[in-house]
């Protein structure tokens, strides 16, 4: 009924969401418009530096340094060596095997015919293959132990700053 009424009165009839919320925030409008000759020109700046803090608040709070993100990263790295550490113990036991089998063709203690000879060459070139796999694991995994380390470091180190101190991230 009131629709109507407004219609034929001349206003336009709102009838999406955002067309409510514009006629609230008119009606929001000029209800505090009815208070602007109550507020001076100090009462403005006051409100604008308020609104300025708060609003640097709200984005220090949310670069604030947090050590969340360290942890999660830290347990992804310990999951990544304990993959490695699985994988370089199945290229060990590898290992071991090529080099049994290099051994008991060495100690045939005859004259090896060609056949024999290509199988060691293949041998050694797969023993060096896998050494040199091992070597890699072993190295990434020296390295991921110090990142850890220093990740852990940091943890500790943000965890000894105030609130504040993180806030203004000194």
């Amino acid at each position: 009924m009131r629709d109507i009424r407004g219609t034929i009165s001349g206003k336009v009839a709102g009838y999406t969401f955002t067309d409510k919320i514009a006629e609230y925030g008119r009606g929001a409008k000029s209800f505090l418009l009815s208070f602007s000759p109550l507020v001076s020109n100090v009462g403005k700046i006051i409100l604008a530096v308020i609104l300025v803090a708060i609003f640097s608040f709200v984005y220090l709070y949310l670069t604030m340094e947090s050590e969340d993100v360290l942890l999660k990263s830290i347990k992804n790295d310990l999951t990544y060596l304990e993959e490695q550490k699985d994988a370089i113990g199945k290229h060990r036991q590898e290992y071991k095997e090529i080099k049994k089998k290099l051994d008991a063709l060495d100690k045939g203690g005859k004259e090896l015919i060609r056949q024999d000879k290509i199988k060691m060459l293949n041998l050694s070139m797969e023993e060096n293959k896998v050494r040199e796999l091992i070597e890699k694991t072993t190295f990434s995994i020296e390295t991921k132990e110090k990142e850890i380390a220093e990740k852990n470091k940091k943890v500790e180190e943000i965890r000894k700053k105030s609130f504040f101190q993180r806030l203004l991230k000194r």
